[in-house]
């Protein structure tokens, strides 16, 4: 791999912004760091600024398992594309299999809440509702590895 951070990375990079060019970023593990809640994840400034500066240069996408409007409220730098639920919003088309998405979801969260208390009775353990898709977070887990395998065991 190349590094952009050298003279020749620099005209790399220049020579690819010079066609036409979607830069994209994953948000959660690579705009920021991994977190233990979700919801405590932010931009740091610098970030922020570059991507700002970014954003006028070339088409940015923003790409994330979080919901788009939660990646708006975290990701404001003024990217074209903001792709939420893991490609399930943001993307052309992504509103007609919406209802789909949302009902299939709902009945997983319902059978969910109400079979694990008898699996697994772990407060460390948490499902987040993004309305198109659902995330099980166990690394608060007293065993994560346990809970891992009970929520597999769920999910099977």
């Amino acid at each position: 791999m190349q590094s952009i951070f050298d003279a020749d990375g620099e005209r790399a990079l220049a020579q690819l912004l010079a066609a036409p060019t979607l830069i994209a970023f994953d948000f959660d593990g690579t705009l920021v760091p991994i977190v233990a809640r979700p919801e405590d994840s932010r931009l740091d400034e610098r970030m922020r600024q570059a991507l700002r500066a970014l954003a006028p240069l070339a088409p940015l996408a923003i790409v994330s398992g979080r919901s788009a409007a939660d990646l708006r409220q975290r990701a404001e730098v003024g990217a074209r594309y903001l792709v939420g639920n893991h490609g399930n919003e943001g993307l052309p088309g992504s509103s007609s299999q919406a209802a789909a998405a949302i009902a299939i979801c709902a009945r997983w969260l319902a059978a969910l809440r109400q079979r694990l208390p008898a699996v697994l009775n772990d407060p460390g353990v948490r499902f987040e509702d993004k309305t198109r898709t659902l995330s099980l977070h166990y690394r608060g887990a007293r065993d994560p590895e346990a809970a891992a395998a009970a929520l597999r065991g769920l999910i099977d």
